[in-house]
């Protein structure tokens, strides 16, 4: 038991600490005689109980005391006060925890925790996270385990995606994390899906993608996270293509290090109803999903042998190179989502031009075909940070990524991410 005095209201970060399994509220008394013990705890218990159907629970460390006549004198006082008494289902219960001869615990209810075990009693993993609903849920639970956790973020070139990752795992840490600052490992994707739109079967590209997050994340793994931890991920049976229960044997088959995923049965309700409860929803990226490279004919139940050449034909340098281009956030409790971006994307003072790509700018700008921009973007004047536009963000992100090759300012935007940043700007 630990004893909590505070002036504050400070329930809510008591409750936000995995392996408090319960909180009582009441009020630490002292006594001389049992008398003055019945007397206080009719004092205290009364407004509590008035017009309710009422119990009372008591409990005497030593056996100072009766716990039972406790019960019934106590009960008597009140009764006059209450509805009634129901000791099955009482609406009110009083509890009265005797911890000496002359000291006791008046507790008139209990609020519900997170419980769980404290973090940093188990070990350390990497949550692969998405910002949408399922992966912040997965990191919830894994914390509550005790795990000590990371974030890694792949990014396939949406900024409202993006923004909206940073801004759950910072959410995340701030209302349960109390013993260590998580860092937030950015990694960029988009050559790995410039490759993906080229493979063959297009039915594949889904899946194949799903296990280059596996394979990426353990090259990160061992060339910067100096240790290879588990992959915590927001996957759930049956929930999209990639994971039926053949697709998700033959990625774990092909893999090398240890996925877990707390979801697994979960039903997709059961997963928005938990991300409601922890307060994630409403911060969820919700918009088109990027790692759904192929809309149509996707393969459900992958065959090992048609799985195996598509991976056999991923260049070895990809894997390798992707996992060293990234970007670290430390998310520091005390920064804003605007410090933490800032740290994310590099401040640029030079003026800004627009290059749209399959879409119409808001003011004035370049407009491009996707096809017509890579040899078009590469003869723009240096002296410009671009901002690169594409209805998903998936487009702009690679032509982006051309740009910075080649020695440009550019970042790729999603048009939704676009007009909130600069609508009516020109």
């Amino acid at each position: 038991r630990i004893e909590v005095f505070s002036e504050q209201d400070i329930l809510d970060e008591l409750k936000n600490i995995f392996g408090i399994q319960k909180i009582g509220l009441g009020q630490k008394i002292y006594f001389n005689s049992y008398e003055e013990l019945l007397q206080r705890a009719k004092d205290y218990f009364e407004p509590f109980v008035r017009d309710k159907l009422f119990a009372v629970r008591s409990h005497s460390k030593g056996k100072f005391f009766s716990a039972s006549k406790l019960n019934k004198k106590l009960g008597a006082l009140l009764y006059e006060h209450a509805k009634g008494v129901n000791l099955s289902n009482p609406e009110i219960t009083a509890y009265v925890f005797i911890l000496g001869e002359n000291t006791a615990w008046f507790i008139h209810s209990f609020v519900e925790t997170w419980g769980g075990y404290p973090i940093n009693k188990e070990a350390k993993a990497l949550s692969l996270f998405s910002g949408g609903i399922d992966s912040p849920v997965a990191t919830f639970l894994t914390l509550r385990k005790g795990v000590t956790l990371d974030f890694l973020y792949y990014d396939l070139g949406s900024r409202e995606q993006k923004i909206r990752a940073i801004e759950q795992a910072h959410t995340i840490t701030k209302k349960f994390i109390q013993t260590y600052i998580p860092s937030f490992f950015i990694i960029d994707f988009t050559k790995v899906i410039d490759f993906l739109r080229t493979l063959k079967p297009a039915s594949y590209q889904n899946i194949v993608l799903k296990y280059l997050f596996y394979k990426v994340a353990e090259k990160f793994m061992e060339n910067h996270y100096k240790e290879k931890s588990p992959l915590i991920t927001g996957e759930a049976i049956a929930q999209v293509s990639t994971q039926t229960m053949n697709n998700l044997y033959t990625l774990s088959k092909h893999s090398d290090i240890p996925v877990f995923r707390p979801l697994l049965g979960y039903t997709k309700n059961e997963i928005i109803n938990l991300s409601k409860k922890i307060g994630l929803y409403d911060r969820a990226y919700t918009g088109k999903e990027l790692c759904a490279i192929n809309t149509k004919n996707v393969t459900t139940s992958a065959k090992d042998e048609i799985f195996t050449e598509c991976i056999e034909k991923i260049p070895p340098e990809l894997v390798e190179e992707t996992a060293n281009n990234y970007k670290k956030i430390k998310l520091y409790h005390t920064h804003t989502l605007d410090q933490l971006l800032e740290k994310e994307t590099p401040l640029s003072s030079l003026p800004k031009e627009i290059i749209c790509i399959d879409c119409k700018p808001l003011g004035e700008g370049y407009e491009f075909s996707f096809e017509e921009a890579w040899n078009k973007v590469i003869s723009l004047p240096k002296d410009f940070e671009y901002i690169v536009v594409c209805p998903t963000g998936s487009k702009s992100a690679l032509i982006a990524n051309l740009l910075k090759e080649a020695g440009f300012i550019a970042t790729g935007f999603d048009y939704e991410s676009y007009k909130k940043s600069y609508g009516n700007k020109e």
